[in-house]
């Protein structure tokens, strides 16, 4: 029952990424890569403060699976932020790749300017937050999260 719990919320966790990832068909869009567009994706995930939204999403997911995991809440909060600690520059490198696929030079340097502003920045702060309970308005759904998968499982076989 915990392992089905447990896979219930990674697969929420990793699958509402990949949705998004999956709704947004492959844009031709194939900008080249130059230092001022890393630089810029650098700068828009600075300015949309990823790293902070980063710790406080995983933070929830790791609060969510604290009995599976064994750990308090503050030591949730210290996992999270060593492991975002130590993925965030390679994650930094890998979004240049992704971001090129769908916006050229000019669009991050609009997203920038954007940021910038200070809806820009309200909607960057709060971001994180929102998607923290989005995500934890999840939680009283996993019943029927977990009936379902249940379900499928037992068809699958």
């Amino acid at each position: 029952m915990k392992k089905i719990l447990l896979l219930t919320v990674c697969l929420l966790t990793f699958g509402m990424q990949a949705s998004v990832a999956r709704s947004v068909e492959k844009s031709p869009v194939q900008e080249v890569v130059t230092d001022e567009y890393a630089e810029l994706v650098k700068q828009y995930m600075t300015l949309g403060h990823a790293h902070e939204n980063m710790c406080a999403m995983m933070t929830a997911t790791y609060v969510q699976m604290k009995e599976n995991l064994g750990l308090g809440e503050a030591q949730c909060k210290e996992m999270a932020h060593g492991i975002t600690d130590l993925i965030y520059d390679d994650l930094v490198k890998a979004s240049v790749d992704i971001y090129k696929k769908y916006f050229m030079l000019e669009d991050m340097k609009t997203l920038c300017e954007f940021m910038s502003t200070p809806v820009g920045q309200k909607f960057a702060k709060s971001n994180g937050a929102v998607s923290t309970e989005v995500m934890a308005a999840v939680g009283p759904m996993q019943g029927k999260i977990q009936k379902y998968v249940m379900e499928y499982l037992s068809k699958q076989r």
